[in-house]
């Protein structure tokens, strides 16, 4: 019955997903956009994004900007493969290009791939959570921010090809995320 019931679950998510996924070409476009809804300064881009105009059955890859210049990143929870979990720094943009200056990352550690039938394909498990302070700098060419009206009128723009939208829940809500996983870190330490 629990099988089922979570078969049922994540096929309402599939059929959610390609029903606000399909219609044609949603790419919204900045051109299109009076000047007064065009990203001018860095201030514009500070908010949670999302890398999907809904969340599912999880959230897909997420990065909140940060007014005091710090960023947060988070892996899409679907991904069980990916060791990679967060990230922090700190940020900027200059001429259209968002860098991202990485402090520290937390990753998972240990495990083995195994298979698992919700994901459908294999995924880390027995794994920890571990703190890894692995400086460097990323750096995405990104477009100003424009409206989308196929998805209520939501913010977003472009990174390196991957689109966000505003999330809604406002800067901070994943940078405590990454904050009470950091803790545990260091409790597990």
């Amino acid at each position: 019955m629990k099988k089922a019931s979570l078969a049922l679950v994540l096929l309402l998510a599939l059929v959610l997903t390609l029903v606000v996924g399909c219609g044609g070409n949603d790419e919204p476009t900045s051109s299109s956009l009076p000047p007064g809804e065009r990203a001018e300064t860095s201030s514009d881009y500070v908010g949670l994004w999302h890398a999907s105009p809904v969340v599912g059955s999880g959230f897909s890859e997420r990065l909140e900007l940060n007014a005091n210049g710090t960023f947060y990143w988070a892996e899409n929870e679907m991904d069980g493969v990916s060791r990679e979990r967060f990230s922090s720094g700190t940020w900027s943009i200059n001429n259209g290009v968002l860098t991202l200056s990485v402090t520290e990352k937390l990753a998972w550690e240990g495990g083995a791939l195994e298979f698992s039938p919700i994901y459908g394909s294999d995924v880390l498990v027995n794994t920890t959570l571990a703190l890894v302070e692995e400086p460097g700098t990323l750096s995405y060419q990104i477009s100003t921010i424009a409206t989308d009206p196929e998805v209520f009128d939501k913010r977003t723009f472009t990174a390196n090809g991957t689109q966000y939208w505003e999330l809604g829940e406002g800067p901070n809500s994943l940078s405590k995320e990454y904050e009470d996983a950091r803790a545990k870190t260091q409790q597990s330490a």
